[in-house]
């Protein structure tokens, strides 16, 4: 299974070495001890072939694995187990924004993943803190030959100094937010075009449930915390019917008594719901099962 793990560095450059040498202290420590991996993109693997693929050659996913992996399955995992026992049903259609410095939407449909905004890496998808999100691949070599960067330096740069830190010198929502109300017009512009980005994959994941979604949940540090990051996605979500409840809106976060709750008025056609993400007991719950069989 390690050398398995080995096998996938070249798809997780950045996480899976370090990962492997925490596998490999521990075995040296507590050598007799089970050790469990448990991957972000497990909960993914319910997703169609016509969703995980990209419309290149077919080789490129048979001989180099390159299709949508997505990640953030730990929270979505455990949001989606939440809302099946609120909700009293086994086959739940869900709209899942996990918003934080890292973000991505999932779409969950009849209890499964169905698609998801990250894909090959988690650079894709939404913009994010210092990530830039899905942009026009031919950037890249244009930016390489303009500027004389290598590809691994416009790489790093679309990872950790692009999203909200590239538009507006700020990677913390939070940041953006307090310069944003200075009149920061950069910053301005940032949580815009966030704002924009998120909304706009709701919707398309409506779409793609047919219109028929049980609930929109809104967790990790933003999506709990992010009052105004919530209310300016979901008031460009009128034109579907949301009503948000500004009152309850602001009330909920997990800093404040209420951590979590719907957020939107009764005449809403859909409910939005703030719900807090649980990744380690997700973690520890698959290294319990696989551990005891």
């Amino acid at each position: 299974m390690l050398e398995n793990i080995k096998s996938l560095i070249p798809l997780g450059p950045l996480h899976q070495p370090a990962n492997i040498k925490g596998i490999e202290s521990m075995m040296k420590i507590l050598p007799d001890a089970p050790q469990v991996a448990v991957f972000d993109t497990a909960f993914h693997q319910t997703m169609p072939k016509y969703n995980f693929l990209y419309p290149v050659p077919l080789e490129w996913y048979e001989k180099y694995r390159v299709r949508k992996y997505g990640f953030h399955g730990t929270s979505y995992k455990y949001i989606t187990e939440v809302m099946k026992e609120k909700l009293n049903k086994e086959d739940v259609n869900l709209i899942i924004c996990h918003i934080g410095s890292g973000a991505s939407i999932s779409c969950i449909k009849g209890g499964v993943c169905y698609d998801t905004t990250m894909g090959f890496t988690p650079v894709s998808g939404l913009m994010m803190g210092t990530r830039c999100g899905s942009l026009d691949p031919s950037i890249l070599e244009y930016v390489c030959k303009q500027s004389g960067m290598s590809i691994s330096e416009v790489t790093k740069a679309l990872n950790m100094e692009s999203g909200l830190l590239g538009i507006s010198g700020f990677s913390d929502c939070r940041d953006v937010e307090k310069q944003a109300a200075l009149g920061n017009e950069d910053a301005k512009l940032a949580l815009t075009m966030e704002y924009n980005r998120i909304a706009k994959y709701i919707a398309q994941y409506y779409l793609e449930l047919k219109g028929n979604v049980d609930m929109i949940v809104f967790t990790a540090g933003v999506g709990e915390n992010g009052t105004d990051v919530r209310y300016e996605v979901l008031k460009r979500l009128a034109p579907l019917g949301v009503v948000i409840n500004e009152k309850t809106n602001d009330s909920i976060a997990s800093y404040k008594n209420i951590q979590k709750g719907t957020i939107t008025s009764a005449d809403s056609k859909i409910k939005v719901y703030v719900m807090p993400t649980d990744e380690e007991i997700m973690i520890l719950k698959d290294t319990f099962k696989i551990v005891h069989g």
